[in-house]
């Protein structure tokens, strides 16, 4: 028994990443679930999705309820791209968008970098399936 009732439209998440086989691999976990999957291969083109997707003329149902975003990517990397969503949100151009950040590397430091940028908390690559679990629940993706 699932928490979608008849006609609603599934969680849509934005997977942003420049390497295309970590979007696969993320992929590939949330396919057993009933979520759907957006791409972004850098941060601007994140950036613009987000704008586009989740502006409060858009039909609630089709906003990213979450965005993964990698660290490093080439023309904005992912910290970049965390602290425009989050100016967006707080001049009202977009309804408030959760970021978790994807990075292989899994210093405090890093990590620290991405939770100040704005992002709600950060996944270490490669992505365990129970950690990734966890997150869809704590933000209400997965009952």
């Amino acid at each position: 028994d699932t928490m979608q009732t008849e006609g609603s439209v599934p969680p849509r998440i934005l997977i942003v990443d420049d390497d295309p086989f970590n979007i696969l691999a993320l992929e590939s976990l949330l396919k057993a679930f009933n979520i759907h999957i957006e791409k972004a291969f850098n941060g601007k083109d994140a950036v613009n999705k987000v704008l586009q997707r989740n502006s409060p003329g858009e039909n609630i149902s089709l906003h990213y309820k979450l965005v993964f975003m990698d660290f490093n990517m080439p023309v904005m990397d992912g910290r970049e791209a965390t602290k425009n969503i989050r100016q967006l949100a707080r001049e009202g151009k977009i309804i408030e968008t959760k970021v978790v950040g994807c990075t292989a590397f899994s210093a405090r430091d890093d990590i620290q970098k991405g939770i100040k940028s704005g992002m709600k908390e950060v996944l270490t690559k490669p992505v365990d399936k129970e950690k990734l679990i966890d997150i869809l629940k704590r933000h209400y993706i997965l009952p």
